[in-house]
């Protein structure tokens, strides 16, 4: 075999174990991600995408891609991920307590179309208006979401509002 086949072959072998290790991460929950019109119930599907090691009595999520086709900060290929989780009085109370140790400083605003339908109550309460703006502002304590973090999600933060937990996060 001549050099250049040989060097051609060895490329070839190589993109396509590239290939094969993109696939099985797209397989765990990794970089691709389906754009979800509504939300999502499923815990084991969720579970895909973050670490959640206890067991909630229910969960509410949604994936979503952001920014735009053809940006130039935030494009196409990251996307963020919102879950509301209600947890029983007293695993809530121990994922607070373990929370408070990283707590999020800094004022919180989102423009009002970041309230989904599917948030609960509690949830949804914690954005208020604020005062000469048309964005809401976080009124409850922001914490790391490191906790709940899973590559490729791995920035992000968490609310907490009794029984629930709400959880952002995106790719970096």
């Amino acid at each position: 075999m001549k050099p250049a086949q040989l060097l051609l072959t060895l490329l070839l072998a190589l993109v396509g174990v590239a290939c094969a290790a993109c696939a099985s991460g797209a397989e765990r929950g990794g970089d691709e991600v389906v754009t979800m019109t509504t939300h999502e119930t499923d815990l084991t599907k969720l579970r895909r995408f973050i670490n959640l090691p206890e067991a909630p009595r229910q969960v509410l999520w949604q994936t979503m891609t952001l920014g735009t086709q053809g940006g130039s900060a935030i494009g196409p290929s990251d996307w963020v991920l919102l879950a509301a989780i209600e947890y029983d009085e007293a695993t809530l109370a121990q994922i607070e307590a373990e929370l408070q140790a990283a707590p999020v400083g800094g004022e919180f605003q989102v423009a009002p179309d970041f309230i989904r339908d599917w948030f609960p109550e509690p949830i949804k309460a914690a954005f208020a208006p604020t005062a000469g703006s048309s964005s809401l502002i976080l009124t409850a304590p922001r914490y790391s979401a490191d906790r709940f973090a899973r590559p490729p999600l791995q920035a992000g933060y968490v609310v907490i509002r009794p029984p629930w937990i709400f959880i952002y996060l995106q790719t970096t």
